[in-house]
This record gives structure tokens, C-alpha cells and sequence, in this order.
């Protein structure tokens, strides 16, 4: 899916965040200042945050508290691979809670 510029991904976002829940994954593709963040700003606030989003690049991950759970914001930009992941250490757990 594409979005016409910030309104339209702030209101993609805002549809598609009260349907997610935990452990869910969304990818999201794009050059740079394509609107990943602003995606991401957008979710973090429709699920309850007041939270300041900033783009991870030069961190790789940022984490934003919620009252249900926690958004992990992963900007896999600079990363060659699946592979650099374990080179840099990171375990990701993906778990199913039962509702």
C-alpha cells in the first residue's frame, strides 16, 4: 500500500492500529523520508503514547511504552542482512498470548 504524503499515512496508521496486537509485525518499506516514521508516529499515538517518535537510524531500534505492551521501532537501513541481527546480538522472540 502507498499513501499520497503524511495525511494519508497518519490515516492508514490510525485505521490499522487498533487492529493490531501483541507480537504483531509491521514491515514497512521506503527510501529515506519516504514516511516510515511518520507511520510509525501515527501508531504509536492511536494506541495511547504520548511518546516523542524519532527515527531510529542511527540507534537501529527505539522502544515506545503503551499501557497494553511496547512498540519496537527497528530500522534495519543500515543492516546487510538477517544476518547482521545476530551479529549485533539481538534476539527477537516472537510469542503468542492467548487473548
Amino acid at each position: 500500500m502507498s499513501t499520497n504524503g503524511p495525511d494519508g499515512t497518519q490515516a492508514v496508521a490510525g485505521l490499522l492500529a487498533p487492529l493490531l496486537r501483541s507480537g504483531d509485525v509491521v514491515l514497512l518499506t521506503g527510501g529515506l523520508a519516504t514516511g516510515k516514521t511518520t507511520f510509525v508516529k501515527a501508531v504509536v499515538a492511536a494506541l495511547g503514547s504520548s511518546a516523542t517518535v524519532t527515527s531510529p537510524t542511527f540507534m537501529l531500534a527505539q522502544f515506545y511504552p503503551l499501557p497494553q505492551g511496547t512498540v519496537l521501532h527497528v530500522d534495519a537501513y543500515r543492516l546487510s542482512g538477517s544476518m547482521s541481527i545476530v551479529t549485533w546480538g539481538w534476539t527477537i522472540t516472537l510469542t503468542t498470548q492467548s487473548p
